[in-house]
């Protein structure tokens, strides 16, 4: 299963259902690579959140699909012979929608464990220059540090999405531990990606896109 996002200067961008390929690279990022799926559960799940996919069965279809972008389920023996390109695994970085980007899609600050001072400011501000634990500012004498909900450790990502303000005593706690209630605290989407959502939202919506989103990868791939 592909979904087509864009395709210029000779690149396709895409997103795929994907699983882990037993490597942990360093600080904890996954390789991940396309994986095979139950046709029909996938059409369900597509169903429920007012979306379809195209099946490509031959060379033709893939080319129409090209043109025309959006989810398509590609067979095995297909996706061997006229697109191996897209069944390269690549090692990611996660972000607080618990999917998956490759690296070579990200800014070179998003890999860093350290952020930027623009990058701190936002999260500050958000924050109303608070602890989000403990909501002592520094005018009470601690000091404001950056928190990695997703652990830096464990392949999160170092964006504003992914970082809470906590001060030192509050971040040294909570330590390399997956904090997701931190997300919530701090108004930060996460769990499942908004943007499979086409139809109206229901419980079996809300679940499919979950499942979806768990194991979804962001990549790009050379076409031509």
């Amino acid at each position: 299963m592909y979904n087509l996002h864009l395709l210029a200067g000779g690149y396709a961008y895409y997103s795929t259902i994907s699983l882990w390929e037993n490597k942990m690279t360093k600080h904890g990022r996954d390789h991940r690579a396309p994986a095979p799926t139950i046709v029909r559960n996938f059409e369900k799940a597509l169903a429920a959140l007012g979306q379809h996919a195209l099946p490509i069965r031959t060379r033709i279809d893939y080319e129409n699909w090209l043109l025309r972008r959006g989810w398509a389920i590609v067979r095995v023996p297909v996706a061997r012979e006229v697109m191996p390109q897209w069944l390269k695994a690549h090692q990611c970085v996660a972000g607080a929608l618990g999917c998956y980007t490759a690296i070579d899609l990200v800014a070179t600050r998003v890999t860093e464990q350290s952020a930027n001072r623009k990058t701190k400011e936002i999260v500050k501000k958000r924050e109303g220059g608070r602890c989000l634990l403990c909501e002592r500012t520094e005018h009470d004498g601690i000091k404001l540090t950056m928190h990695h909900v997703r652990p830096f450790s464990c392949g999160g990502e170092t964006t504003t999405s992914n970082l809470v303000a906590l001060c030192e005593k509050c971040n040294q706690r909570v330590g390399s531990q997956n904090l997701e209630e931190l997300y919530q605290l701090a108004g930060l989407p996460h769990w499942f990606d908004l943007g499979l959502l086409k139809a109206e939202v229901t419980s079996q919506a809300i679940d499919f896109a979950m499942m979806i989103t768990k194991n979804l990868m962001y990549a790009r791939c050379i076409v031509y």
